[in-house]
């Protein structure tokens, strides 16, 4: 469901490197970056991931929901650097399919026409252009859980034909479709951010634990200076992961967090990890409190429940699964 905005003209990777907190002008052909948008006042706006497949040619994916506002922010600047570059939203033109897991590089060897999937030719964070049994698409080998996987972005009118064609291929392998709580519980698992629980316009990058995203020397973009201006003046509150002994009832969002009597905090994101059997939560808080080991309670259905801070993430922090 993510959005899609194409990125050409000579001056596309400078366009981006003004747009975006991280670095594209040296970006390789036929590589992925992580990407976070931030306003004049530093806060988090977007995020999502900027492909480079041409020299003079980017595809950025956006939030589904922030998609319309990230384009209209595209244009804006755009009229106001008068770069050559040309900005399209194609969110509509386009379907996505993630199959992710230890076999699914397998599975989608099996219908793919003309891509070499070997981790040396196909790396993480790699991007490709080929076809799956004939549909043109691009193959982006990120994912949200945690685990091997590949985006598959194709013309929206070929999205049933595929989706079927994977799960054909995938019959021998147990392939299931898995949703959105699956989802949930695997990336809280990697404590990977999601936008409108742990990023909004209400947090910036360097409180969100993301300053490595964050080039601040390759020129300006837009926040730079609020964001110089807050790592020189120090953090006030910073995302933390906890370990909750929840009991029967796990934390979602919102629940409070509490030293002694006093509420610190509240709970961003929570689950339980099915993987690391923990209860998982993401929360900003002050910075006296971020020491690993701190002790917390959360309130989960009027019941305070021991709570402490981790080194995040919880799940294969080498990053091993990623990289196979």
């Amino acid at each position: 469901t993510l959005g899609g905005i194409e990125v050409h003209g000579p001056d596309a990777a400078e366009f981006l490197n003004r747009m975006y907190t991280f670095a594209y002008l040296k970006q390789p052909v036929h590589r992925a970056r992580y990407v976070l948008m931030t306003d004049q006042s530093g806060v988090i706006t977007d995020d999502g991931v900027a492909c480079r497949f041409h020299e003079n040619h980017f595809y950025v994916t956006a939030t589904t929901g922030g998609v319309g506002a990230v384009y209209q922010e595209m244009l804006f600047h755009n009229a106001q650097w008068r770069l050559d570059v040309c900005v399209i939203n194609s969110t509509a033109s386009y379907a996505g399919v993630n199959i992710a897991g230890p076999k699914a590089r397998d599975v989608l060897a099996r219908v793919s026409d003309d891509i070499d999937l070997s981790a040396e030719a196909f790396p993480y964070m790699g991007v490709r252009t080929g076809h799956i049994a004939g549909i043109p698409a691009r193959l982006l080998r990120v994912g949200f859980v945690g685990e091997l996987g590949y985006e598959l972005h194709h013309a929206i009118e070929h999205q049933t034909y595929l989706y079927d064609l994977l799960m054909e291929a995938g019959g021998q392998y147990g392939i299931v479709d898995f949703g959105y709580r699956a989802l949930d519980s695997m990336r809280l698992e990697k404590a990977y951010r999601l936008w409108g629980y742990d990023m909004s316009a209400d947090y910036t990058p360097l409180e969100a634990g993301m300053d490595r995203f964050v080039n601040f020397d390759k020129g300006d973009f837009i926040g730079r200076d609020a964001l110089l201006r807050q790592r020189e003046r120090g953090l006030e509150r910073a995302l933390a992961c906890l370990v909750v002994d929840a009991g029967d009832a796990d934390p979602h969002g919102y629940e409070p967090i509490l030293s002694g009597r006093e509420r610190i905090g509240y709970v961003a994101s929570g689950g339980y990890g099915h993987t690391v059997e923990k209860t998982i939560v993401l929360a900003y808080l002050p910075t006296a409190y971020l020491e690993l080991g701190t002790e917390l309670t959360v309130e989960i259905i009027g019941q305070r429940r021991a709570a402490r801070v981790v080194a995040q993430p919880l799940y294969d922090p080498e990053n091993q699964c990623l990289l196979s």
